[in-house]
């Protein structure tokens, strides 16, 4: 046991605050852990047992079919892989919080502070949890600031998440001793896990299962009396399940190492640690150290137990094929390799509005039947399916009022789109329409009518009216959620789609419009007669005219519309579980789609229709840890296959991912 942990046994209260660069959110017993709009559910993801390897040479992971993967530090340790296997965190020689993607690439500094250990994902990968000096915190995927994980002032290490939403965590105990818990990452409940070690002793290095629903952890066994000389503590793995029943009931022991009349000068205990599960969860594997007087290294590599069998003997991997030569060290534990195969859903129609008619069919239930995982709409947006002006702030009132966001032509009410609103919506539901009668005509009105649905018309004099009396809608919504306002430019289409999600999937968050780099009467009475809780301008446009008006903002744009998608990506989804690509060359299947991410809390990002853009690459490839599905919204003429194809190697492991269209059976 190292004196850091033998320090915190002694002594529970906290010592000193955390490094500097780590935020303390105050009151809550554990902060958020994901300062982002997304609130979405990370999907089950079917997952394929991987390579195990063991890391040696300082930063290379050694398999044992002779493959590497070099980590690109000079040294590394605590190496864990994310959930569906395509990113590894670790710490590096100084300390820092390191990430990257499964081969080694993409590194990511996650966080320089120099005292990081036992780092793992959780939230289905969308957040890292690392041990600073002792306390835990966490930070988003894709990078950000780190966020404290309070623990009431006693001190907590050796964090293990999953795809869940709590991690498990060991704690000084406030009798003495330590204790094993489970945090919920949501609410900041605790959950005791285990009565408190024995008095001298502590728990450590703890592994939760891939289905959660067990903890692997060593503690030390009391072998004789060490207190008076005559004994020593051994270590072994035992489990217990996360839901609370091990505090009262015995745990279950995996290994034991003790060696009854062991022969001369060989080891008298074979000390288990470090314990890592399979990806489907039936083997528990570990290193083992002898205590004693060792001359063989038939222990240099690491072994396991099969998990359905607690206390049989322990079976050696093979011998991985790292460097023997004496200046090198043995293999470390093993470190098993998910196969994540992540979801890439087409949803496209024959047109425009038959794409917006899969989305809505994916996104949104048939009333009155089972869900099958997809949500009940409450309402529904209606807009022209011709030109964009009025429509632009639509995808954010979709999202918040719980529904799809439909297309027509201005003449009349579309069959296919009338079909759509009677699956989906209760006789007399609201349906919102988009603009004046210019826009959708009298006659689409008396549509909605006929269908049995209550038509509610937002318009303006002018598309910066119409956004504004669609923000004025999400505030009666929203209620006493203060706005957070996004301002985008309406002399063009992609800045506002994008930031059309975010606002969606924001509490309160509403997309109005600028004249280009001027701000119009209409945006600026609003601004001045409510008091949002924050306002960014997407694109420069928008930032210009912000600045014109005075108005304080934080700027989101990037060098293109694709840059300054992926920009307000970052800022809002930095953890992502699910994303959606459409084109940047036209704004229907944005429009439909951004309402669908608005819902489902991930971000629209945008691509040419033959290659996939790079910022857009780069944010997949960041965030891929906790992205478990990817949407391509409109056919081959929008977004290729070659994007298409591109992006599903991105958000997981290359060549795992699973491929539908217009699927709603695919999660």
């Amino acid at each position: 046991m190292s004196t850091r942990r033998l320090a915190a046994v002694a002594v529970s209260a906290l010592a000193g605050t955390m490094a500097a660069g780590i935020a303390v959110a105050p009151g809550a017993q554990a902060a958020a852990v994901t300062p982002h709009a997304s609130a979405a559910t990370p999907a089950a993801v079917p997952v394929s047992v991987g390579k195990v390897y063991a890391l040696a040479s300082g930063s290379v992971l050694y398999a044992l079919d002779g493959s590497t993967i070099k980590l690109p530090s000079i040294g590394a340790s605590d190496v864990t892989f994310s959930p569906d296997g395509s990113r590894i965190a670790y710490v590096d020689e100084k300390g820092a919080l390191i990430s990257v993607r499964s081969d080694g690439s993409d590194k990511i500094v996650l966080d320089s502070n120099p005292h990081h250990s036992h780092p793992t994902f959780a939230e289905g990968g969308a957040v890292v949890v690392s041990d600073v000096g002792e306390a835990l915190a966490s930070v988003p995927a894709t990078g950000g600031p780190m966020t404290r994980i309070n623990a009431g002032g006693y001190s907590t290490w050796s964090p293990s998440g999953g795809s869940g939403s709590f991690i498990v965590r060991v704690r000084a105990s406030t009798v003495g001793g330590t204790v094993v818990e489970r945090v919920d990452l949501h609410t900041g409940a605790v959950l005791p896990l285990t009565p408190p070690a024995p008095s001298g002793t502590t728990y450590d290095n703890l592994a939760l299962s891939p289905d959660g629903r067990t903890v692997a952890y060593t503690a030390q066994v009391r072998v004789g009396d060490p207190e008076m000389g005559s004994g020593f503590y051994g270590k072994d793995i035992f489990t217990v399940p996360t839901d609370g029943s091990g505090v009262s009931n015995a745990p279950t022991r995996y290994t034991n190492g003790l060696i009854a009349n062991p022969p001369q000068d060989q080891a008298t205990y074979l000390n288990a640690d470090s314990a890592a599960w399979s990806p489907d969860g039936s083997k528990i594997g570990f290193k083992i150290t002898p205590n004693g007087n060792v001359y063989t290294n038939a222990y240099n590599n690491p072994f396991y137990v099969p998990a359905n069998a607690p206390g049989s003997a322990p079976v050696s991997f093979g011998i991985f094929p790292v460097p023997t030569a004496p200046q090198y060290s043995p293999p470390g534990p093993p470190v098993w390799q998910p196969i994540g195969h992540d979801l890439v859903q087409r949803l496209d129609g024959k047109d425009r509005i038959g794409t917006a008619v899969q989305t809505s069919t994916w996104g949104w239930a048939t009333y009155g039947q089972p869900a099958g995982g997809r949500k009940a709409a409450n309402i529904a947006v209606l807009t022209r399916s011709d030109l964009p002006a009025d429509a632009l702030s639509g995808s954010a009132l979709a999202a918040h009022a719980g529904g799809p966001l439909l297309l027509t032509a201005s003449a009349g009410l579309d069959p296919a789109t009338r079909a759509e609103l009677k699956r989906t919506l209760a006789p007399g539901s609201s349906v919102y329409l988009l603009g004046g009668t210019a826009a959708l005509s009298p006659a689409v009105e008396q549509g909605i009518r006929d269908a049995g649905f209550a038509p509610v018309r937002l318009y303006g004099g002018d598309r910066f009216e119409t956004s504004v009396s669609v923000a004025n809608q999400i505030g009666k919504i929203s209620g006493d959620t203060a706005p957070t306002v996004l301002l985008a430019t309406g002399a063009n289409y992609p800045d506002a789609l994008a930031a059309g999600s975010a606002a969606g999937s924001t509490p309160g968050g509403v997309v109005l419009l600028t004249s280009d780099n001027t701000m119009p009467s209409a945006t600026e009475t609003w601004l001045g007669t409510h008091h949002a809780v924050a306002t960014f301008a997407v694109g420069h446009q928008a930032d210009n005219a912000a600045k014109s008006a005075h108005v304080g903002e934080t700027p989101l744009a990037g060098a293109d519309r694709y840059a300054t998608a992926a920009t307000v990506a970052r800022r809002f989804f930095p953890g992502p579980h699910t994303a959606g690509i459409a084109t940047g060359l036209n704004w229907a299947d944005a429009l439909s789609g951004g309402a669908l991410m608005g819902s489902y809390g991930g971000p629209l990002l945008l691509t040419p229709t033959a290659d996939l853009d790079p910022s857009t690459a780069s944010y997949l490839r960041d965030g891929s840890s906790g992205l478990s599905s990817l949407f391509v919204f409109g056919g081959l003429a929008a977004v290729g296959n070659s994007p298409a194809h591109q992006a599903g190697d991105l958000i997981g492991i290359p060549g795992a991912e699973r491929f539908a269209e217009n699927d709603p059976t695919q999660r």
